[in-house]
């Protein structure tokens, strides 16, 4: 090959060397503007819910911080599964995020039919706050333990429960398995009306992500059992958790911020850094304490580790139930 020929063959290799350090510089250039524009927040429960009124209250102050519109956006269904499936769709640049429940990463993937999206389909940006989420009874209930029901379903009692959630469907007939005994499961959209059936003793045992708290303080309804890992702040920190009755299974729902999978390095850092600030400003935490909400900032890591460990528990369940 003579000298003309090997200089012709190393141009389009120049060019081509040129052109992407050019789009390099480019994308840098533009991930170093962002934001440029709105960013929308979907929001993956009811308006007027927890999920939907903390979600708000981030987004504004979000826009102090990054001085561009949050446009909060409802994406409502499936236990935020429509938000996450959204989520796994979008473009990762940092314009669309969405508000949620640990759940929603950790329980759906594992009981859908059909798997739309799992927890390595999103970043998980932060966690903002646990539920207070409990077993409950009615306040002239017989029972002042779980183990007080179980045994009296031992004895020949037919033991009921409502659930407003499939989460909480499984971990009662997980329970109540564990225990050998048989649990009728009553399901009902949303915890208002768990609430009416165990005021009214058409059911036994309730669950709640905190909505019995005012009932509670009224002398209406017992908390029996803790369903998080942790205590509860309301009634108090003396009502023990699951996992210290011996079970292998907790189930809270802390809400969480998420985006897209393979966000720009320096996006998701201006991301956690404006979230960080509005998780702890002040109308979020007054927020968090007028609903009797457990503070829970994690970042990124931490959370995505504690959500792919309940995957991992929900996963034995769903075998468990197979059995």
């Amino acid at each position: 090959m003579n000298w003309n020929m090997r200089i012709s063959a190393r141009v389009p290799v120049i060019g081509l060397c040129a052109l992407v350090g050019i789009s390099g510089i480019a994308g840098q250039a533009l991930s170093a503007a962002y934001p440029d524009k709105p960013i929308t927040m979907l929001v993956g429960f009811r308006a007027g819910g927890g999920v939907d009124t903390v979600g708000r209250l981030i987004a504004k102050h979000m826009e102090q911080t990054l001085g561009q519109p949050v446009v909060a956006t409802a994406k409502a269904g499936a236990g935020g599964g429509v938000l996450a499936a959204a989520l796994a769709k979008a473009k990762p640049d940092g314009y669309t995020i969405g508000i949620a429940v640990t759940s929603t990463w950790s329980f759906n993937p594992v009981f859908a039919k059909k798997k739309r999206y799992g927890v390595d389909d999103a970043t998980l940006l932060a966690s903002i706050a646990r539920a207070q989420c409990a077993i409950f009874v009615a306040a002239k209930s017989p029972y002042k333990s779980l183990q007080d029901a179980f045994a009296a379903a031992k004895g020949g009692k037919a033991l009921s429960a409502s659930s407003p959630a499939p989460p909480a469907t499984f971990l009662l007939r997980h329970l109540a398995g564990q225990n050998g005994v048989k649990l009728r499961v009553v399901n009902v959209k949303g915890t208002p009306a768990v609430i009416q059936q165990i005021l009214g003793g058409h059911v036994d045992l309730g669950w709640s992500g905190g909505h019995h708290i005012p009932f509670l303080r009224k002398g209406e309804v017992r908390v029996i059992a803790a369903t998080d890992d942790r205590r509860l702040n309301a009634p108090s920190k003396d009502v023990p958790t699951l996992k210290e009755m011996g079970y292998k299974i907790s189930f809270c729902g802390a809400y969480i911020m998420a985006a897209p999978k393979g966000l720009p390095g320096d996006v998701r850092s201006k991301l956690d850094a404006a979230l960080k600030a509005a998780i702890g400003s002040d109308p979020v935490q007054t927020f968090i304490e007028r609903r009797k909400l457990a503070g829970n900032y994690q970042g990124s890591e931490a959370l995505t580790a504690e959500v792919r460990a309940e995957a991992a528990a929900w996963a034995k369940v769903k075998a468990g139930l197979k059995k």
